[in-house]
């Protein structure tokens, strides 16, 4: 087994330079693009191939075809694409004929000058690509061409893959050559890193067969099943990518159930005292999670468990539950989110929620006086502060608890696993609380937080109204204006949220502190406040105090105030420069305004200049749909896992194959199966499982045992 991993391993990391037909020019311009070892390119699957084996022709072709054809060019030249913003863009066009018809070639960027050579009139050449109707007119974008005569007849494969992110210009004959050269030898080294029985139970075959008939299909090619992913050997690399991936998962449960702690004791009557004072009943959901979280407290293993709701859900309402029964246990209690103004707002929250409760709670964060800090900090080592809430600050050094019992992290994906460590080893295996405000894809869910147990509040506070949300271009600023004035009127209040604290020049964005101006002289009547990140942590409390005693009726923020402000009477909320804005940002933001039940209005105002159609469908889709589970699921295919939680300061891997979105039939079911094999693996494999993981992976795995 050792030898077969070593084999592998090797040839993964064999770097190009040493492979047949890779002279030094060659590497070079591959390496700047990413492509360094054997394992670089053989992972590169390709997203269509040309299947040379039957010859189409132009008469026969509809719309939608992908098309191999033989054809003569007619004529060809430069054109402007309508529609361009700017206005100096160039297109190159060509007309090409097989006898049977004629077809039209179109590129929407100026083609490099060996495509142009290959198009000169009365040229003979092989084209391929996706066969577009329009108006009755046939053509091809961004065809592959080649020239006749040409052959890879000494590749003995009929059908040619084809690549997302070679160099510019380089040549799809030559990257074909080296591909064939270095999965010819690989088909045979390359065996599945898998245990025949895994192997059995799984549908794995050995991986270098799997990849070699990707890249270079054999008789048995369907191109359907091939650009769907669903052949045999695509569906063999998932399995055994989301086998390996959720042996990991598995791993880290077992090591977790190995751990042993005292059971808390606590009667909840805390907790019932809590919920008496309470002005409005708990939701079913919120009683459901809560419940859910005093059975882990009561289990001698440590609770690891993944608190998700949509905003105004009331997750601070059962986090704050669970910090009650720990408190009742004789258990400290650490509160960490990701910015200032949410600590502040959460320990206000606290504070007013534990009136008549006798509670001490305190607040920490990196503007503190030292005098007050160091006050805190002997309290809490002493034992006497029962719950911290803070920043980043909690997991510094000097930060000492003497029986931390729970760890509670807020919008837990802003911080990385290194500081999610920190903060768990500052009591002996603490029970922790993760939560996120932005509604996470399940199949996101189950493999970024596969290892943690999952909480879902599903349901609103009644009385609660859907927000109307209305996105308008700038120019419409006044109407905004004055729907805002009309609700300050009612006795209502307003915000005005801007990207930035001061004017970029480079962007031309309008900024807080400008625009703040520009809103007090319109709402001269009224009062108006300032707030951003630079503005002391004293002056930001009596802001946002002012304001939610109703004192201040406009206030003019960034996005400070995207997570955890909770003001009953807000019902207006205006977001300038919406094209900036993510998806998960903008819902957080109207997410701050309805809370008391009262109608409310969400203006987002866009620069149509800016405006991409990306980003017009991404707000005419925030527009229609207040659910945040659908925005995060738009919002995933827009824009990938990697970026829509951060999942890059996870500490998991990432995939090589699987794709979230498109095998999400697959993931659910591969979680399952390995999690029922892993209760009883045989032992031989589970030796190897860490080296096979690391190969597979390529990365040190040790720290994903967080906690």
């Amino acid at each position: 087994m050792i030898e077969d991993l070593v084999k592998f391993e090797s040839f993964l990391n064999k770097s190009l330079r040493y492979c047949r037909g890779v002279g030094e020019k060659t590497a070079q311009k591959l390496e700047k693009k990413g492509f360094r070892t054997v394992r670089d390119v053989i992972f590169n699957i390709p997203y269509q191939w040309i299947d040379k084996r039957n010859i189409g022709k132009i008469s026969l072709l509809k719309d939608g075809d992908n098309a191999y054809l033989k054809v003569r060019t007619i004529n060809s030249g430069t054109w402007v694409p309508k529609g361009f913003l700017n206005k100096k863009t160039r297109g190159y066009t060509a007309l090409v004929t097989d006898g049977t018809g004629y077809l039209t070639l179109r590129w929407f960027t100026d083609p490099p000058d060996f495509i142009k050579d290959l198009l000169k009139k009365n040229q003979e050449i092989n084209i391929f690509g996706k066969v577009k109707v329009f108006r009755g007119s046939k053509e091809i974008s961004h065809p592959e061409i080649e020239k006749i005569g040409f052959s890879e007849e000494d590749l003995k494969v009929k059908i040619l893959p084809v690549y997302h992110g070679l160099p510019q210009g380089f040549s799809e004959k030559i990257y074909r050559k080296i591909l064939y050269d270095v999965l010819f030898e690989g088909r045979l080294l390359l065996k599945s890193l898998l245990p025949k029985e895994i192997k059995r139970v799984f549908n794995v075959i050995d991986t270098g067969e799997a990849l070699f008939n990707i890249h270079f299909p054999q008789e048995d090619f369907e191109r359907d099943k091939w650009e769907q992913r669903k052949s045999i050997y695509h569906q063999s690399l998932l399995n055994e990518e989301l086998f390996l991936f959720f042996s990991l998962l598995a791993e880290k449960r077992k090591e977790i159930e190995k751990v042993f702690v005292s059971p808390l004791s606590f009667s909840g009557e805390l907790l019932n005292r809590f919920t008496e004072r309470l002005n409005f009943p708990l939701t079913k959901a919120q009683i459901r999670v809560i419940e859910e979280i005093k059975k882990d407290l009561k289990k001698d293993k440590p609770m690891h468990r993944l608190l998700q709701g949509d905003v105004g859900s009331g997750k601070t309402i059962v986090a704050i539950s669970s910090a009650l029964m720990a408190v009742e246990a004789g258990k400290q209690v650490a509160f960490m989110v990701p910015t200032e103004i949410l600590a502040e707002q959460h320990y206000l929250n606290l504070k007013r929620y534990f009136t008549g409760l006798d509670i001490r709670c305190h607040l920490i964060t990196s503007s503190l006086k030292k005098k007050d800090k160091d006050d805190i900090l002997k309290k809490l080592e002493d034992g006497e502060t029962q719950i911290l809430v803070g920043t980043h600050s909690l997991i510094q050094e000097n930060v000492n608890f003497k029986d931390l019992g729970l760890a509670i992290i807020d919008e837990q994906h802003r911080f990385g696993v290194e500081q999610r460590n920190l903060l768990i080893k500052k009591g002996r295996n603490p029970h922790t609380l993760y939560m996120s405000a932005t509604p996470i894809p399940r199949t996101l869910t189950m493999t970024v937080y596969g290892d943690l147990d999952l909480s879902i509040i599903d349901e609103l506070p009644s009385g609660r109204k859907p927000v109307r949300t209305m996105v308008l271009p700038e120019s419409h600023r006044e109407r905004a204006f004055k729907i805002a004035e009309e609700e300050i009127k009612k006795g209502f209040q307003v915000y005005v949220v801007y990207p930035v604290i001061e004017e970029d020049n480079q962007l031309e964005l309008k900024s807080a502190k400008e625009m703040y101006e520009v809103v007090k002289i319109r709402f001269k009547e009224f009062n108006c406040g300032l707030l951003h990140g630079r503005i002391s942590q004293e002056e930001k409390e009596q802001i946002m105090d002012s304001f939610k005693k109703g004192d201040i009726s406009v206030l003019v923020s960034t996005t400070v105030i995207e997570v955890g402000v909770d003001v009953p009477k807000a019902t207006v909320m205006i977001i300038e420069h919406g094209e900036r804005f993510g998806l998960s940002q903008l819902h957080q933001l109207r997410g701050r305004i309805g809370r008391g039940g009262d109608q409310s209005t969400c203006i987002v105002l866009v620069d149509t200049k800016r405006l991409s159609k990306e980003g017009r469908e991404r707000l005419i889709f925030f527009r229609d749909n207040s659910d945040g589970f659908k925005l995060a699921e738009f919002d995933l295919k827009l824009r990938g896992p990697g970026e829509i939680m951060g999942t890059k300061q996870s500490g998991i891997p990432e995939f090589r194959f699987v794709d979230i979105l498109k095998d999400s039939y697959l993931i659910e079911k591969m979680k399952i199966n390995t999690e029922n094999y892993f209760k009883s693996p045989p032992s031989d494999y589970l030796k190897y499982l860490k080296k096979i993981q690391q190969i597979y992976f390529q990365r040190d795995l040790d720290y994903i045992n967080v906690g």
